[in-house]
């Protein structure tokens, strides 16, 4: 197995009329591994696992979860298309409305 390793970005994402969301801003605040054979072997459900586990401090220094629960009623991670093909990016977010909280970004080397 080998750990992968992802900047968490906390998004803040606008709404537009259609339903689309636009980003607004992106803030990192931290990163975590992922461990697995190969990235291509990397699942929703690893990456929601991940996530379950990783703490952040808010805006006034406490640290909290990112998602209390990983119920694939309530939250989704899908793989993102990187059209340069130069990072491995994920979305996390709640089902409801299909919105955007958190995004993981891995640059991709040669390997």
């Amino acid at each position: 197995m080998r750990k992968f390793k992802y900047t968490v970005y906390h998004l803040d994402m606008w709404p537009d009329d259609n339903g689309t969301w636009f980003m607004n801003n992106r803030v990192p605040i931290g990163s975590l591994d992922i461990e697995a054979e190969s990235e291509d072997d990397i699942t929703p459900k690893m990456v929601l696992e991940a996530m379950t586990r990783f703490e952040f401090r808010d805006f006034i220094g406490r640290k909290v979860p990112a998602l209390s629960n990983m119920d694939g009623r309530k939250v989704y991670a899908k793989p993102v298309t990187d059209f340069g093909d130069d990072f491995d990016i994920w979305e996390v977010g709640a089902k409801k409305k299909m919105k955007p909280y958190f995004e993981l970004v891995r640059e991709r080397h040669d390997e």
